[in-house]
């Protein structure tokens, strides 16, 4: 019989950041035709169960979990094809950053941060201001400021200023107008179109981007977004998009940089500019001036550290998810992957390579041949004798 196989296609932590619980969103794959058991793990003990068949998308919900990281799995019931049976994942639990929407931060986003306090996903208070000026023109140091374009353009460079006297490198540059599209490690928000935006000229950790330059950057305690938060500026504001999106800038940007990076078992990846090593099971491996290292060939969670010495994201390594496939491969699409001089065998052709590899000799028609010979000797030999003992 043709072999089935299931497999974890994805999966990603829902919200990124669990205040303490949450719920992880897997994909199962593959072509197996009956229900397989989805278990959670969290730290290593069993926290949450579920049934799907491949295709199905399971949640699967985690009441509270201690504050930190946590490294989570989600796992099926081992089959023949067992690589593809577990995905690891790195999940940081923290209290919901307290935000208050300042002077000029704009309706739109004045109406998400309540959205976003009844959804238990932000407090009040002081800890993230979102304003369009540093500050807020009160005598309140915020840890935190998330700092739109000013809704005055008068204010620019008085913005700017503010920006220098703080020790900021970036500044708001010319604004132009046109039609581009987000890029960047923000969710759900990249790929959102933009129509109007200021240049931002500087320096420093660029989060997001438009049309190659920076569009969301930070430095230090300031966050500063190219664009308004407003409908004219950009489509996010009146997308699905934007919720997650204030989710993801004030409880992992504004309240500290939390990476998560993707790699394949082997593959040369890419890490934030803050990390300079990754814990390994056989201990602590630099990272190099390019920022790349290569991913360990066991799957599983690989913490990255930080300058002074704390966890500032997670290295989560996993199966390419074609693994779960098996369908037969195309011979054009192999040549093409492998290369012109690779010889594609059928069934036949390999049998014929198996016994030339092991320099063997396919021997079934002589012997065929010697057998039909031996037979029409008896033949004869038998023919004789009758004959003879007629006369």
């Amino acid at each position: 019989p043709e072999p089935r196989n299931r497999g974890i296609d994805s999966a990603w932590a829902e919200p990124p950041i669990w205040s303490p619980g949450g719920e992880v969103v897997a994909i199962v794959g593959g072509d197996a035709t009956e229900p397989a058991a989805v278990r959670l793990l969290v730290d290593g003990r069993d926290a949450a169960r579920g049934v799907a068949l491949p295709g199905d998308r399971v949640s699967l919900r985690v009441q509270s979990v201690d504050r930190g990281w946590v490294t989570a799995a989600v796992a099926l019931d081992p089959d023949e094809l067992n690589a593809d049976d577990r995905w690891w994942l790195a999940v940081r639990v923290a209290e919901p950053a307290a935000v208050r929407a300042g002077v000029g931060a704009g309706p739109f986003v004045e109406q998400a941060v309540e959205v976003l306090r009844e959804g238990g996903r932000a407090a009040s208070g002081d800890d993230v201001l979102l304003a369009d000026r540093p500050g807020d023109h009160v005598t309140v140091l915020f840890p935190v400021t998330v700092l739109f374009p000013p809704s005055d353009p008068a204010l620019l460079g008085a913005v700017n200023r503010a920006l220098a006297a703080r020790g900021v490198a970036w500044r708001f540059g010319e604004l132009i107008e046109g039609e581009w599209t987000l890029e960047g490690a923000i969710g759900a928000a990249s790929g959102t179109p933009v129509y109007r935006r200021h240049r931002l000229v500087g320096s420093g950790s660029v989060l997001a981007r438009v049309a190659g330059e920076a569009w969301l950057v930070r430095a230090g305690e300031i966050v500063i977004v190219a664009s308004r938060m407003d409908d004219a500026w950009t489509a996010l504001p009146v997308s699905a998009a934007f919720l997650p999106f204030l989710d993801l800038v004030v409880n992992r940007i504004a309240a500290g940089e939390a990476w998560l990076v993707a790699g394949a078992p082997g593959a040369m990846t890419e890490l934030p500019p803050g990390a300079v090593a990754v814990w390994l099971p056989r201990g602590t491996v630099q990272v190099g001036g390019d920022s790349r290292v290569r991913a360990p060939a066991e799957p599983g969670v690989y913490f990255l550290r930080g300058a002074a010495g704390d966890t500032v994201g997670a290295l989560e390594v996993n199966h390419d998810r074609r693994e779960s496939r098996l369908d037969p491969a195309d011979p054009a699409a192999l040549r093409a992957a492998l290369g012109s001089t690779v010889q594609v065998l059928d069934d036949g052709a390999m049998a014929r390579e198996l016994f030339h590899g092991a320099r063997r000799a396919d021997l079934t028609g002589m012997l065929l041949v010697a057998a039909l010979a031996a037979a029409l000797v008896e033949m004869g030999l038998a023919s004789g004798a009758a004959a003879a003992r007629g006369d």
